[in-house]
């Protein structure tokens, strides 16, 4: 439905981010699917920042544990309802 989903780890100073490109506008919907497809002990997303193609994520447990950052970059963009420290529970 919402296109291919392509991974990418990279190593940071802070540990692992994993990238995640796909092929539609990122929104609210794409994020909660995504992070409950390929995180599935996921409980809750943050967005830690935004720009027009790309959004970063923090990935949370029901523990409140950080599990992982995710980058999620799209060349369609990132949907304007979409704000920094908005939380989507998976």
């Amino acid at each position: 439905m919402f296109g291919l989903v392509f991974q990418i780890l990279l190593w940071t100073i802070g540990g692992a981010v994993t990238v995640w490109a796909v092929a539609s506008v990122i929104n609210y919907v794409l994020i909660k699917e995504e992070v409950k497809r390929q995180i599935p002990n996921a409980f809750k997303a943050i967005i830690t920042s935004k720009t027009t193609k790309k959004i970063d994520i923090g990935i949370f447990s029901y523990d409140d544990e950080k599990i992982k950052d995710i980058e999620m970059t799209s060349e369609e963009g990132v949907d304007e309802n979409l704000s920094i420290g908005q939380v989507i529970y998976c």
